[in-house]
Parts: structure tokens; C-alpha cells; sequence
């Protein structure tokens, strides 16, 4: 029997068999476990799953592999509770209190929106987690050099022979090698077991990773023939993507030409266009503002800069939305000091130097433009404000046509994926279009992010478009709607899936970092320190180039 009442009046500690709590981060449950021996522990309700959250789920089963006195918990809850509705427009959106002409009574707004599905039953993004952080088939690398994995079978009742598994060996996200193999491995046991995968050499700017599935070789009336039960991605030890130094570009040296606050620059066919106007009111229209290929544009606006994301609802519960909004206007608000410029022998430099003075920093971003009308920027933020101690999000938005909604990119995917809600979705590389990256969170907020990510396209229907890699892992959102269209403001404003209207525009944003999810609870628990940032020194690089496929 479980009584969670016990933990608030511990005079009659008999009326339970287990210690019952509600919301208890991972460590201070294995703190608590390190004194009191005497009886096993759960929680009855854990991971809120309120809106976009779920982060660093996987600390819970990580503890409950290796402390036997935590039996688990329940996640709070299955399913969003939703009423489906229209708006006088006929427009459907999923109802939650205070609708239904019941604003000036008590209610809880979206607060019954917890579920890791829809109401329609649809899974949502963190599901996708629950299945990989919950897979009961562990899979880990010995020594990948010789193919060598460990295999635990965590099911109580079933061997691993009713399995059939298969492995992949990638290559910088494409499939080089592929196998299949059996085993026979008893419930509550491990082995070893090795693969014939070939003897690879790791050069510099190539990594390299070994997939593992498992799959059902009998189909049942819940699971069908052929359904993947467990899957990881183990990366060699050795990969060495990000050690590739960038090729100087030889050709002609750009054309540099000034007249009064524009900078152009030509590359061949390639134009960038900066603006370089010192008057405060116009600082954010300065920087890169057109990037073309024989007259072609591919950008909207000038490039911005970006520490601010629309806030979840776990943002909301811990006063995010008021506690840090000096970062929703701190990248508009910039204030240009100078500009420099260098020519190289087939480059030219154009270097923004900006004050930061609602956050009392200093943002520093150049543009290199090479012969082959390739742009590398540079970006380095400093700060003297020892005030402010977190920064929620540092990258740029590029506003790019409508028309460029053929989206690729080589990173974890292809679910929605967070710093702290990454384990379900795997390194490879993956198509789609802008408009499926949209993620319908029944209160609009913060959404389609994908991590680590080493190069994106972004194209028309006749393969022209912008191409950006970067010299370290990026966090980036292709979406037809800019972040403000999420956020709400300092109150949620009963927003709905119906106030959201996808734009004649593709917002890409570039970050650096953004900070975790959080999820431990929706009332004022913080993500994890290690996914929350501070606000220090940053460097952060990217190279733009246009393609024609």
C-alpha cells in the first residue's frame, strides 16, 4: 500500500509500505535512499508533462537502474484533456478552462494539458522519449573498433531470441554498412556480442556511428510483426567531425564598393549587402541585410540577433516570462559603435561592433565574405554584468522567402528534440518541409527545435536556397512564424492553436545554445543546472553559402 499523505505527517509511518512522493528531483531522491534504508520508494506522480517538457527524464531511470529501493514513478499525466471547439471562424482548436464563456469563474487555464498524446490520441513529441528512455533492451559500446557491444535484457518474462536486430553503421549521417543478427540472451541477464562491421580509419571532418535496432518477430493484438521495441546510436570514440579545418577558398578577391551606409560586396555572382547606418534609431536594420546569387535574394530582413525564446509552460510556472524578459528586446535594442573592415588576399571582412545596453554587454559580429561568395560569421559576446546570471537562448534569426520550404539537415531528429529532450531522436540526416516542423502545442509556445546540428539546407522548388554549417553543434528551428507569435507576453492570454497563422516567411534561427526544458514540475522547478547557461563570454560561428542544386 502507498500512501503519499505520509510524507507530509510522518507520525504514522505504518499506514504505508513505501515511501510516496510527488515531483522529487532524481538527486534528492538518492539522497534521501542513502539514509533511509527501510523502505523502497516511488513516486506517484513525476515528469509533468505540461506543454513542450519532459527534459531529463532519463536521470529517473538512469537512478533506477543502479539504486534497487527506487521503484519508479507515474508520469503526470497520459493524455492532454481537451475539449475539441471552434471559433466563431470555424477554426478547431482543443478547449481547456476558462472556455466555454467561463473566463470569470475559478479556472486552471491550460493546466489540464499535462499528456505526453493530443486529445485527439496522437502522440505528441515527448512520447517519443517515454518509449526510448522507458525500452526495456539496453544496448552499449565495449569497443566499436571491434564491433563489440553489450546487449542487457531488462524484460522479466522474455528472451531476446524473439527479436530480430539489426545494426547500421553511418557515416557524417549516411549509411555506409548494414547487418542483421539473433541472440539469445535470458530475461534479467547480459552478454557481449560482436559484429562483423568493417575496419574503419576516422579522418578529420568524419564521424562515425553504429545504430542498433530491435525488432518483434511475431506480431500480437497490441504490437504488430516487425515494430522496433529498442534502439540506440553509439558514436566511436575517436570521431573527429568538428576537428576539419575551413579551406582557404582561392579565386578573385571580392569587390568591395561604398555608398553612403551600404556596403557591397561582390563574389562573382554572389552580392551581400550590409548595413552600416550609426544613427541608434537603425541599429536593427544593420548587419547582413541582402545575400544574392545572380539578383536572386534569399533574405527577408537583415540578420538578428537572438536570446529569447517564447516561454513554455514550465517557463511560465517559474516566472521566466518576467524574471529574465530583458532578453526578449536585448538583440533588437543593440546600438551600433563602428565598423571595420579588412581585405584579404580573397576576402573581405566587414566587422560589427554593438553595445548591448539593456543587458550591459558588448556583441561583436563579422562577416567574412570569400571569393567563392561564401560568408563566415563570427559572433563573440562579452559582458561586465554580474546581475543578470543566465542567458535563456544566444544565436541569430534569418528571415528567408516562403518559397523555402524544402528543409534538410544533418543533426538528431526527426522528432522535435531539446538540449534535455534528445534521447529518442538520433544523429542522421533528414528531409522534410518548413511547414511539418510546426509542433501544435495546445497553448502556443517555444517548438520544433532540433539539436545538434552540423549543416541545414533550406531551398525553393528549384533547389535554390541558403545552405548554413557550423563549426560546432547547433540548436535550430525552421518554422513559418516568427517567436513572438508564441509568446504571449508576461500572461498567457488564453492562448489557442487557433491564434497561430502560419506567415508568408521561413524564420530559421541558429542557436548556440538555448536552455533545457525542465519538467521535474510546472510550478517553479528550473531545468537542470547543467541545461540552463550563464551569462559569460560566448563565441558562437556559422558559414552561410547559396546553393543551386
Amino acid at each position: 500500500m502507498h500512501y503519499e499523505g505520509v510524507h507530509w505527517d510522518p507520525r504514522y509511518p505504518q499506514t504505508s509500505d513505501v515511501v510516496s512522493q510527488m515531483y522529487t528531483p532524481a538527486v534528492e531522491i538518492e539522497q534521501y535512499l542513502a539514509i533511509h534504508r527501510d523502505k523502497p520508494f516511488m513516486l506517484c506522480e513525476y515528469a509533468h508533462s505540461m506543454g513542450n517538457s519532459f527534459g531529463a527524464v532519463e536521470r529517473y531511470l538512469d537512478l533506477a537502474d543502479r539504486e534497487p529501493l527506487f521503484q519508479g514513478g507515474f508520469i503526470w499525466d497520459w493524455v492532454d484533456q481537451g475539449l475539441l471547439t471552434k471559433d466563431e471562424n470555424g477554426n478547431a482548436y482543443f478547449a481547456y478552462g476558462g472556455d466555454f464563456k467561463s473566463k470569470h469563474y475559478h479556472h486552471d487555464e491550460n493546466f489540464c494539458m499535462n499528456g505526453v498524446i493530443w486529445p485527439d490520441r496522437r502522440p505528441n513529441p515527448q512520447l517519443y522519449e517515454v518509449k526510448k528512455v522507458y525500452q526495456n533492451i539496453q544496448i552499449k559500446a565495449v569497443d566499436l573498433s571491434k564491433g563489440i557491444i553489450s546487449l542487457t535484457n531488462e524484460f522479466c518474462f522474455t528472451n531476446l531470441n524473439q527479436f530480430q536486430f539489426s545494426w547500421n553503421l553511418i557515416k557524417n549521417g549516411k549509411k555506409i554498412h548494414e547487418g542483421k543478427f539473433t541472440t539469445d540472451i535470458a530475461p534479467l541477464s547480459s552478454k557481449e556480442i560482436r559484429l562483423n562491421i568493417p575496419q574503419i580509419t576516422i579522418q578529420e571532418g568524419e564521424e562515425y556511428f553504429l545504430n542498433i535496432y530491435a525488432f518483434t518477430t511475431k506480431g500480437t493484438d497490441l504490437v504488430p510483426q516487425g515494430h522496433n521495441v529498442a534502439y540506440e546510436q553509439l558514436a566511436f570514440s575517436n570521431n573527429q567531425y568538428f576537428n576539419a579545418i575551413v579551406p582557404e577558398i582561392s579565386g578573385t578577391k571580392p569587390q568591395l564598393t561604398k555608398k553612403n551606409n551600404i556596403l557591397e560586396i561582390q563574389a562573382g555572382d554572389v552580392t551581400a549587402v550590409f548595413n552600416t547606418d550609426l544613427n541608434p534609431n537603425e541599429s536593427y536594420k544593420t548587419g547582413l541585410q541582402q545575400y544574392a546569387k545572380n539578383g536572386k535574394q534569399v533574405l527577408e530582413e537583415s540578420l538578428q540577433p537572438n536570446f529569447w525564446r517564447a516561454p513554455i509552460d514550465n517557463d511560465f510556472g517559474a516566472q521566466v516570462q518576467r524574471k529574465l524578459s530583458v532578453w526578449r528586446s536585448a538583440g533588437y535594442n543593440r546600438l551600433l559603435k563602428n565598423v571595420e573592415i579588412k581585405e584579404g588576399n580573397n576576402s573581405v571582412t566587414v566587422i560589427f561592433n554593438y553595445r548591448l545596453p539593456d543587458v550591459g554587454a558588448d556583441y561583436v559580429q563579422s562577416y567574412k565574405v570569400r571569393a567563392d561568395g561564401s560568408i563566415l560569421s563570427d559572433i563573440v559576446y562579452t559582458t561586465e554584468n554580474k546581475d543578470l546570471t543566465e542567458i535563456p537562448r544566444f544565436g541569430s534569426v534569418i528571415t528567408l522567402p516562403v518559397s523555402f520550404d524544402n528543409y534538410m539537415y544533418y543533426g538528431r531528429g526527426p522528432v522535435e528534440n531539446y538540449v534535455d529532450r534528445n534521447d529518442a531522436a538520433m544523429l542522421g540526416i533528414y528531409e522534410s518541409k518548413v511547414k511539418d516542423q510546426y509542433v501544435p502545442y495546445l497553448r502556443p509556445q517555444e517548438n520544433g527545435n532540433k539539436t545538434d546540428i552540423r549543416w541545414l539546407t533550406l531551398t525553393d522548388g528549384d533547389g535554390f536556397g541558403l545552405r548554413v554549417e557550423a563549426p560546432q553543434p547547433m540548436g535550430v528551428t525552421a518554422l513559418h512564424n516568427a517567436s513572438e507569435d508564441f509568446d504571449p507576453g508576461m500572461t498567457k492570454k488564453h492562448m489557442h492553436i487557433n491564434d497561430i497563422y502560419p506567415k508568408n516567411e521561413v524564420v530559421l534561427s541558429l542557436d548556440l545554445f538555448q536552455r533545457g526544458l525542465g519538467g521535474t514540475n510546472s510550478w517553479g522547478r528550473l531545468p537542470l543546472d547543467e541545461y540552463r547557461y550563464a551569462n559569460k563570454t560566448y563565441r558562437f560561428s556559422y558559414q552561410l553559402s547559396i546553393i543551386q542544386k
